[in-house]
């Protein structure tokens, strides 16, 4: 009975993000980031490697779903610059960046945006410096286009 409730609700959930509803119908968030509340994306974290920054940069920059967390830090991950970005593969980013220390949370509000052009993320992806590139994670929004959860 408990898997029956479970699919219909999740049939329920899948058919309102169909609908045309408003962009936060589909995303919500906790402490550890945001959730896709109508899909599954591949998620990637790209503090693993180079390969994993080289993997979320081409799945921005070619629509495809996908979940990236990150964070710029000086000391292990105690302090530094967070974020956390889906897109749910339609040009857009749900998005967002806080300034940390000792520990992280992200949750609510979560920012929808564009994505940067194309162009931007092949510059990035030809960025020589790994930093640099990395960094291009931070910037992958163009204009604003409303908040969730506020």
């Amino acid at each position: 009975m408990y898997i029956t409730r479970l699919s219909l609700g999740l049939a329920l959930l899948l058919a309102a993000c169909d609908t045309g509803g408003s962009h936060c119908d589909c995303v919500g968030g906790d402490e550890a980031g945001i959730k896709p509340l109508c899909e599954a994306p591949a998620r990637i974290n790209a503090n693993a490697g180079p390969d994993e920054v080289v993997a979320a940069l081409t799945a921005l920059r070619d629509h495809t779903p996908v979940s990236v967390d990150f964070m710029s830090s000086a000391d292990g991950g105690f302090s530094g610059d967070a974020g956390f970005a889906y897109a749910p593969g339609d040009g857009t980013v749900f998005f967002v960046s806080r300034q940390v220390s000792d520990s992280y949370q992200f949750g609510l509000p979560i920012d929808h945006y564009e994505l940067k052009d194309a162009a931007f993320f092949d510059a990035c992806l030809t960025e020589a410096d790994l930093n640099k590139r990395f960094l291009c994670l931070f910037e992958i929004t163009g204009a604003g286009l409303g908040r969730c959860g506020e």
